[in-house]
């Protein structure tokens, strides 16, 4: 089956919780830079709110799902174009691949629901056949270019977004008796324990075989853990207290990269801070090709950005020759650093 490696889950019970984990998503989003754009993604973004809200009533207890899914696709680039080599060049292949088969999907939503589906043919379009099912309500806003020489990529986008009209869904409430949840949760594990069973009898013969069962028995695990801890409160508690040592961690790695911990500066650009697609930026060069463009370091306005090798610089440069303060660089508004 279809297997997507460390998803990233952590429990939130605000707005501001949630806009915080998108805003550290978008702030380290692949991007690179390419003929056809500066800040080009290099990969599609997908955020998953998974809401559970419990209704008591005088002889129950339902509890209702809803889930919310915002995905920002990666553009299909022409490598003509973009001229994109080795690894952007691999990358963008992977974008238009998974976009392909996407179209193909919605293709055969808009047929019909008797035609075959192919969800399992890629991991985005697994990850949205919640989105794309008949219960459920899909918007699309498509990106296009005015420029003459992206008429064609114009033109397709146009034709993808049309075809998106044309299916079909209905949203309808879901809620569950806490009795068919437990009933649920029982029969994913057996589901989990069959799989760990047929892996270990198909190690032997195949082992390619037995660690497709190790993956599927993960995944269905992840969900059995993810389902119980949005309705138990217990875990629910557990899970918040780890969620403050992730929080520590991805400051950590906010910090690494000389980008703000307050929320918005990536996204809107409102922040005393505030980092935008216009800001200036150190990227480091390499003559292996799979390196050169790794390590993005962005450079807001304010006080003067301290770089060298100790810890207590804004920029963090380790390795052999750089000194425990190498320079510091003053971004001024309106001119030049």
């Amino acid at each position: 089956g279809v297997y997507v490696p460390h998803p990233t889950e952590a429990p939130v019970g605000s707005h501001d919780e949630c806009m915080a984990l998108l805003d550290f998503g978008s702030k380290i989003r692949a991007t690179s830079q390419t003929n056809m754009n500066s800040t080009s993604s290099r990969s599609h973004a997908l955020f998953i709110l998974r809401i559970t809200f419990p209704i008591k009533d005088e002889s129950r207890t339902r509890i209702r799902n809803s889930t919310l899914n915002l995905i920002d696709l990666a553009g299909s680039e022409r490598v003509k174009k973009s001229g994109a080599a080795g690894q952007r060049m691999r990358e963008g292949q992977n974008i238009n691949s998974s976009l392909s088969v996407l179209g193909q999907v919605i293709s055969k939503l808009a047929q019909g629901k008797f035609k075959h589906v192919p969800f399992r043919q890629s991991k985005l379009t697994y990850l949205l056949t919640d989105a794309l099912n008949g219960n459920s309500k899909t918007h699309m806003v498509a990106a296009i270019s005015p420029a003459l020489s992206e008429m064609e990529e114009t033109l397709g986008t146009l034709r993808f977004a049309s075809s998106v009209k044309k299916v079909r869904t209905h949203a309808v409430s879901n809620e569950q008796e806490i009795g068919e949840s437990d009933l649920l949760l029982q029969t994913m594990r057996s589901e989990a324990e069959e799989l760990k069973a047929a892996a270990l009898k198909a190690k032997e013969e195949s082992p390619q075989q037995a660690r497709r069962y190790m993956k599927s028995a993960e995944a269905v695990e992840h969900a059995v853990l993810s389902i119980q801890t949005r309705i138990d409160k217990t875990m629910w508690s557990q899970a918040q207290l780890a969620q403050q040592e992730a929080s520590r961690l991805r400051n950590e790695a906010l910090a690494g990269l000389s980008l703000p911990f307050n929320i918005g500066g990536m996204l809107g650009g409102q922040s005393e801070h505030a980092v935008t697609a216009n800001s200036p930026y150190l990227l480091n060069i390499s003559d292996d090709i799979s390196l050169a463009g790794r390590l993005l370091y962005f450079l807001p306005e304010g006080p003067p950005i301290s770089i060298g090798s100790e810890e207590n610089n804004r920029i963090r440069l380790m390795g052999l020759g750089i000194p425990d303060h190498l320079c510091d660089i003053s971004v001024v508004a309106g001119g030049k650093g």
